[in-house]
Formats: C-alpha cells, sequence, structure tokens
C-alpha cells in the first residue's frame, strides 16, 4: 500500500485544526521488528514513552487457558519457533519466549494509561464461557468504551464474548467492507475500521450518521492524516507512529 501514499503525497489536504491531538493508535505498538519486536512490552512502553494515544494489540490462548498478547497462532513469524500457541502451556511458553507478555502483565502495566484496542481472533475456544469470564475479569479495573475497545475481523468471535454489548467492540473490514458495515449498523456495534482506501466516503456518512465511529490504517504521512480527520475518521491506525508525531 506505500503506492497508494506515495500517490497520496501528489494532493495536499487542509491541516485539521485537531491534528496534534489526533487519536494516534500504535498497531501492536511501537515497534520496528529489529532492536523492538511487535507486542511486546518494550513496545508498549515507547508508545506510551512517546505520548501515544492508543495500542492495538492481539490476544491468544495457551492450552491451560492463559491469554497472552500475540498476533500469530504460532511463534514462528517473530520468534522463529515452530511452537503453535493454542497446543503449548503458559509455563512452557515463557519458558520458551520469556518476552510474549500475558494479558494481565499488559493491563497492570498501562491499563488506564493508554487505550487499548485488544483484537479477537476466530479461532477454536475450548472452554468460551471460561474464556470469557477470565478475560472480564482480568480487565475488571477498567472501564469499557473509556479504557479500552475490543476489535475482531469476524462478528462470530463477539458471539463467544458476548457478556460486554456491542457498543465496547468494533469490527474490522479487509475487503468486506460492505457486509461488515452493514453488520455493524443493524447490530449497534462501536462502528467500524478499515484501510483508509476501503472505506468510502458513503461508509463513512453512514456510520456517522449513526453515531458509530470509525479508524483507519494505514497512513505514513501527516498529509493523510489531515485527510482521514477531515473526513471524520475518529482512529488512525500505524505501524509507523513516529512518523506521524
Amino acid at each position: 500500500m506505500f503506492c497508494c501514499d506515495w500517490a497520496f503525497s501528489f494532493v495536499s489536504f487542509p491541516k485539521h485544526s485537531q491534528r496534534d491531538e489526533a487519536k494516534i493508535i500504535a498497531h501492536r505498538g511501537w515497534h520496528n521488528g529489529q532492536d523492538v519486536l511487535e507486542n511486546t512490552l518494550e513496545a508498549f512502553r515507547l508508545a506510551v514513552k512517546n505520548e501515544i494515544w492508543g495500542i492495538e494489540f492481539d490476544i491468544r490462548w495457551t492450552k491451560d487457558l492463559i491469554p497472552v498478547v500475540h498476533h500469530d497462532e504460532s511463534l514462528e513469524r517473530i520468534w522463529k519457533r515452530p511452537i503453535k500457541i493454542s497446543e503449548t502451556s503458559f509455563n512452557d511458553l515463557r519458558q520458551e519466549v520469556p518476552e510474549i507478555p500475558t494479558l494481565e502483565e499488559v493491563v497492570e502495566e498501562f491499563g488506564g494509561k493508554i487505550h487499548f484496542f485488544i483484537e479477537l481472533k476466530w479461532e477454536y475456544y475450548p472452554s468460551a464461557q471460561e474464556q470469557n469470564s477470565i478475560l472480564l475479569f482480568i480487565l475488571k479495573n477498567l472501564s469499557p468504551g473509556v479504557d479500552f475497545h475490543f476489535l475482531s475481523l469476524n462478528p462470530k468471535v463477539f458471539e463467544v464474548f458476548a457478556t460486554l454489548p456491542n457498543k465496547y467492540k468494533y469490527l474490522v473490514a479487509m475487503t468486506n467492507t460492505k457486509e461488515m458495515s452493514e453488520i455493524a449498523l443493524a447490530q449497534d456495534f462501536a462502528g467500524i475500521m478499515g484501510h483508509y482506501l476501503l472505506l468510502g466516503p458513503s461508509v463513512v456518512s453512514e456510520h456517522l450518521r449513526a453515531s458509530q465511529k470509525l479508524g483507519t490504517g494505514y497512513p505514513r504521512t501527516k498529509n493523510l492524516v489531515d485527510r482521514e480527520l477531515n473526513r471524520g475518521i475518529e482512529y488512525i491506525f500505524t505501524n509507523h507512529p513516529w512518523e506521524l508525531k
């Protein structure tokens, strides 16, 4: 998508009056894929240190039902280990890669200091009711909608984690923007997220009329941030937060 950012660099958008207070979300934290890796405590500490408004991170479950912060179902891509999280006990996982934090550790260190967008994955939940209870227990001292929201690419996930109302949950569209938009509107979700090219004017206006909020990723320039803010976008997700500060 870099070519899209490049193309938009030739178009100047009016600077939004609230650009300096824009709600920038560090996608998987403030990381560079080298000395600071995604979804680690260090990546989240840097986001807090640099006064980023929010962080997005992902939840996976160990074999003994400990929610840990990790995007992929296996450790292969980031940690170069052929280990599947759902088939591994937490103690074994911690021994293999101590850098992978638990959700509880993230909440304990950063809860209330920075907004959480917690992505729940569409996967097998062996004990859905218990996992729902575990998740809410860990988040019990935080206020939904104020301190955190849930995200998912699949609305069926929220049938599993149904205790909290949909007004605290966002759907994330990929190429299925129309479908996800219709579900978000019909079922009173908080709103919808997606790539800035895929959330077109009609989608944006429809959700704004319904008093729902929108988030887009992943602009690389402040000029594009202005474009999104001028369109009424609430949240700006980025893999390069240092470029937008």
